[in-house]
């Protein structure tokens, strides 16, 4: 064309190699799906099966699959089957049910988990219960064996453990891991015994306020995506978040084992039968309830504590202004 510049469209090859990765990446989604899926549900079992949340193991899968450990073998498989390129469009799916307000949280320069917070407030309460079960008994399935393990384990990917053969940041996480333990057990516990409380029952508070679960997962990742920590501090503050709630289990069951959890419910039963509901109280030691009661040398003081749930978002926690009664609930996934 005279004057002018002919650009040609793509050619038949080109267009054919255009649908031949678009298909690839397609098929490799997938895959990526099935792998996380199934390795959240597999590490996830065998976390329940060493009798600590799911939530463990799903981040453990996340970390397994990642540069820490598959990235070790030759060839780099992590970067082969979780490319770059796809992984965004894997944590998009992690938070799908409230995709549309994330969006327009993100348009406005905020981060998208405000406006997936903001999704959730927004559902109605009063005089909405049966339309919220709809919702919860048609989502709960999907969110916690697809979505939920999808984001853990897009947080683990970020994790990096190659890097702390160095002496400096092996001590920055003992450092951080001593700081946090021995802030939230002493702290708590101290103020329990403020409270008159027993050294018992202050010392299975402060193990169950030590735990980390889902929250803090993720904050942790909001402040890895926008810059606010760096690899090693991110690595550093998900391996805190993990052993502190690994810790949990097997603490409570020493401080708080099951003959004391009977006594203090027999005890409870026995100097007021009134407040305890009819039938018998499930003892599993992954929905700990606590019915009991403490007295001080010079004036009694109610500790009862009904749910101490393991389980994420299952606590039904009552409290009446009439009575001293105490409800808490320490939420880590199940």
């Amino acid at each position: 064309m005279a004057g002018g510049c002919f650009h040609p469209g793509p050619g038949p090859h080109e267009q054919v190699g255009a649908i031949d990765r678009t298909l690839t990446l397609v098929l490799l989604d997938v895959l990526e799906i099935a792998v996380i899926v199934v390795a959240a549900r597999l590490f996830g079992k065998v976390a329940q099966r060493l009798g600590q949340p799911a939530l463990i193991g799903e981040v453990v899968a996340g970390i397994a699959l990642g540069p820490s450990l598959l990235g070790l073998l030759p060839g780099r498989p992590d970067i082969r089957l979780f490319p770059s390129e796809l992984t965004s469009y894997l944590r998009m799916l992690a938070e799908l049910g409230p995709l549309l307000s994330a969006f327009m949280t993100a348009r406005i320069a905020i981060h998208e988990i405000f406006g997936a917070f903001l999704f959730g407030a927004s559902m109605p309460r009063q005089g909405a219960r049966h339309f919220r079960r709809a919702i919860l008994d048609r989502l709960g399935t999907t969110n916690s064996l697809v979505l939920l393990p999808v984001f853990f384990v897009i947080a683990g990917f970020n994790v990096e453990l190659r890097n702390f053969t160095r002496v400096d940041l092996t001590s920055q996480l003992l450092l951080v891991l001593t700081a946090a333990g021995v802030g939230k057990l002493g702290g708590t516990f101290a103020g329990a015994r403020l409270q008159r409380m027993t050294v018992r029952h202050s010392a299975a508070i402060a193990v169950l306020i030590n735990t980390c679960g889902l929250t803090e997962l993720v904050v942790l990742t909001v402040g890895n995506e926008v810059g606010i920590f760096d690899t090693d501090m991110f690595t550093i503050m998900v391996v805190v978040a993990l052993a502190t709630t690994m810790f949990c289990q097997p603490a409570l069951g020493i401080i708080y084992p099951d003959r004391v959890i009977q006594e203090d419910i027999d005890a409870a039963a026995a100097a007021e039968p009134e407040r305890l509901p009819d039938g018998p109280l499930p003892q599993s030691r992954g929905s700990v309830h606590l019915r009991a009661r403490s007295y001080s040398d010079d004036s009694p003081s109610a500790f009862e504590s009904s749910g101490l749930s393991e389980s994420l978002g299952s606590s039904d926690s009552s409290e009446s202004a009439a009575s001293p009664e105490v409800a808490f609930c320490s939420s880590v996934s199940s």
